[in-house]
């Protein structure tokens, strides 16, 4: 009972890895002619720290951007979808988010990037002309850019290994039914006990 429990998680779990790699897989493709953008924005509330992320796709790697923000300041404001769109990909783009990366003093290589900065989000700004500059806001943003085949290969393992299962078994079945040895493949139709290829009992 418990095994056939855990066979059947299983195979859920390489169902949902299947599907999941079919569409990540389609974004990737896409990802050459198109760069998608999403971003979220969480509530602002007095006191609080307020935490927003957005999601890109480009030229074959996925980016995303988080940050919190602390600003007492700020007027209190629901959550918001603050950005989506579509716009051609372009190498100009992928080139100029890169270097971007490299003058925070983040990490870039072989589409892989990291970058960590922290930051006044209203930059010393004075509420009113004249007031002296107040700096009161804080934010820290993490930039994280990962290539589609590093999470594509490791969605792909489940459902390969699966998939080898099945052409083991389907491979098995037919070497059974023909009276072939399921090790070797010997024709065992003039042997009774064992395999003269391999020595496996028949």
């Amino acid at each position: 009972m418990r095994f056939r429990i855990i066979h059947r998680m299983f195979m859920a779990i390489g169902v949902l890895s299947l599907i999941l790699l079919l569409g990540l897989t389609t974004i990737w493709i896409r990802s050459f002619w198109w760069f998608d953008l999403i971003g979220y924005e969480g509530p602002v509330r007095t006191g609080q720290t307020q935490w927003g992320c957005n999601g890109s796709s480009s030229r074959g790697v996925f980016e995303s951007e988080c940050w919190s923000r602390r600003n007492p300041r700020a007027a209190p404001r629901p959550d918001s979808l603050f950005a989506r769109y579509t716009v051609p990909a372009t190498r100009a783009g992928a080139i100029a988010r890169s270097a971007y990366a490299k003058s925070l003093g983040g990490v870039d290589f072989l589409g892989f990037r990291f970058a960590r900065r922290a930051m006044d989000p209203e930059g010393g700004r004075s509420q009113n002309p004249g007031d002296p500059v107040v700096h009161g806001a804080t934010q820290t943003v993490w930039d994280v850019a990962v290539p589609f085949w590093l999470p594509a290969s490791v969605l792909g393992i489940i459902p390969a290994w699966w998939l080898t299962r099945l052409n083991r078994r389907r491979r098995q079945r037919h070497r059974t039914r023909m009276g072939f040895c399921l090790r070797c493949g010997y024709d065992l139709r003039a042997s009774e006990e064992r395999c003269p290829e391999c020595g496996r009992s028949v």
